[in-house]
């Protein structure tokens, strides 16, 4: 059976707090130990003032347990101990627990569902302390250690409901579970919604058991945490059964009331992605999307043109799973950072972009019949491409660029990027990789329209290439020299050198006219491979 345990940490933090707080209370009781087994002598002072001494163990007077600098609070075979660790055996336990349980009381106990309330007085000591002061304490625990320290005390039984971040998921869960995992279940189903914080801060909830985590609880726990003001959600449902994954729909409400929502992180192909008309999230700065199912097409246009302070988008389609979505349109006037990474099989699939404010965009696209329709995007900063399409559709709209990271299966029938009347001013780092022939071409077009670009980074893999020829890129006179390699460049780093005529002829050319140069490294292939 499954158990929850509480962490090590826990137990080392409320032994360290009990201690410090035992030793700033003032002495109430004089003691001097015979020995460390339960014989003491105690000294009180009588109600006239008088002294009497007498000696004790406490099978006669268990209360000698509870003095201070007693071993332990429980009374076995004459000595003071602690049941939770003793290795007297003593009543039914002892040695025989097993690693998540503890013995109190005599038994084995899980303490995530005890009702013994184990420890209860030794905990209640430490209650000098500030209920915001262990709440932050608890803060740094996983969730489910958090919440196993409520049976520590009555001062600490809810203590846990005031944790502004929770984190759930049944990775460990058993399939089909077993009693502890619904039990698990239903604390949270019980407990979720006595949550006090006033502000969520963060909710996570991951998933791979249907039978479990059913679509209608998560659908009721995210209620809960939109009606507690939550600020990130985090939602992983990944089933394990091949056949007949339960689709996962957010509650409306969370579209149209989570007015304080800043982070939305979505992952597995079971979440259903079903925009409402009126969405309102104007909080919402981050959004990612991982794999999810969409209700159609227009479902991602909606859910980002409601979105009026969306400053990072990732959308990532590069799961085995239809996400039902053929035109991918992203729009949005406030979006500085994009990442998309894609795989499609299917025929025709468009990519509609129109962001204006964009500073950083990454592509990784496998597929070979994607088409894009880029607007102009004048913030762009850094881009990072890596495609199998041509690049005419993608370049032409990110002239702005200061930093380019390029990586492209080019072969010598494609020039359809070199007729781009293309200018990037403002291009200076700039890290190119090649796998095939031909790649000079590329190349050259680029230096020659990147008048102040001052790094240069080339790897070139020709050990699969299909292509053994190429036509020489020749320059017949000084004119046709790129203007950075006579003003600006100042650093040269080619990796992949195999010697061939095409690598040859460019670096030929390359050191002639290359008249600022700092920097400068080539790297053969087999070096590179560690060959």
């Amino acid at each position: 059976m499954k158990t929850f345990k509480i962490s090590y940490f826990v137990v080392v933090l409320i032994t360290f707090l009990a201690i410090a707080i035992t030793l700033s209370e003032p002495l109430r009781v004089e003691a001097s130990h015979r020995d460390r087994y339960g014989l003491v002598i105690t000294a009180t002072q009588g109600n006239k003032g008088g002294n009497r001494t007498s000696a004790m163990t406490c099978d006669k007077s268990p209360k000698v347990c509870r003095l201070k600098g007693s071993s332990g609070r429980d009374c076995c075979r004459k000595r003071c101990v602690d049941l939770r660790t003793n290795k007297l055996n003593c009543g039914r336990c002892g040695k025989s627990c097993q690693y998540s349980e503890i013995c109190c009381k005599g038994y084995c106990v899980n303490p995530m569902f005890d009702k013994r309330h184990c420890g209860e007085d030794n905990m209640d000591r430490i209650s000098g302390l500030s209920d915001e002061l262990l709440v932050k304490i608890l803060s740094f625990l996983p969730t489910e250690d958090a919440v196993s320290t409520s049976v520590l005390s009555k001062q600490w039984r809810f203590l846990w409901m005031w944790l502004p971040k929770l984190e759930y998921h049944d990775y460990y869960a058993t399939n089909p579970p077993d009693t502890s995992d619904l039990r698990y279940r239903d604390f949270i189903d019980k407990n979720l919604p006595l949550h006090k914080a006033p502000v969520l801060e963060s909710l996570v909830l991951k998933s791979c058991n249907a039978a479990l985590f059913q679509p209608e609880n998560i659908k009721l726990w995210v209620g809960i945490a939109v009606s507690r003001c939550v600020r990130e959600l985090t939602l992983s449902i990944r089933y394990n059964s091949p056949r007949n994954k339960p689709f996962v729909p957010l509650p409306s409400s969370f579209y149209t009331c989570c007015s304080s929502l800043t982070a939305l992180k979505l992952k597995g192909e079971s979440i259903f992605v079903d925009v409402p008309q009126s969405v309102n999230l104007p909080s919402l700065k981050t959004l990612k999307l991982r794999d999810v199912t969409y209700l159609n097409d227009d479902a991602l246009r909606l859910l980002l043109s409601n979105c009026t302070a969306l400053e990072e988008l990732f959308i990532d389609r590069y799961g085995e799973a239809d996400d039902n979505v053929r035109a991918l349109v992203v729009e949005n006037s406030t979006l500085q950072r994009l990442t998309l990474k894609m795989y499609s099989e299917h025929l025709g699939v468009q990519h509609v972009i129109v962001t204006p404010s964009l500073k950083y965009f990454k592509l990784y696209d496998e597929g070979h019949s994607s088409s894009y329709s880029i607007e102009h995007m004048p913030k762009l900063e850094e881009a990072d491409i890596d495609v199998s399409s041509s690049l005419d559709e993608l370049l032409g709209s990110m002239t702005p660029v200061k930093r380019l990271s390029l990586r492209q299966f080019f072969n010598r029938d494609d020039e359809s990027v070199l007729t781009v009347g293309a200018v990037f001013n403002h291009l200076e780092h700039v890290k190119l990789s090649f796998y095939s022939d031909d790649w000079s071409k590329l190349l050259v077009w680029l230096l020659r329209n990147s008048p102040k670009l001052r790094e240069l980074n080339i790897y070139v893999d020709q050990s699969d290439s299909q292509f053994q020829d190429y036509t020489p890129v020749e320059w017949k006179n000084r004119s046709s020299v790129p203007e950075c390699l006579q003003n600006t460049l100042e650093t040269f780093k080619f990796e992949g050198f195999m010697g061939t005529q095409e690598e040859g002829d460019f670096l030929s050319f390359f050191f002639k006219n290359a008249s600022c140069l700092k920097s400068t490294s080539i790297t053969d292939y087999v070096t590179q491979r560690g060959t």
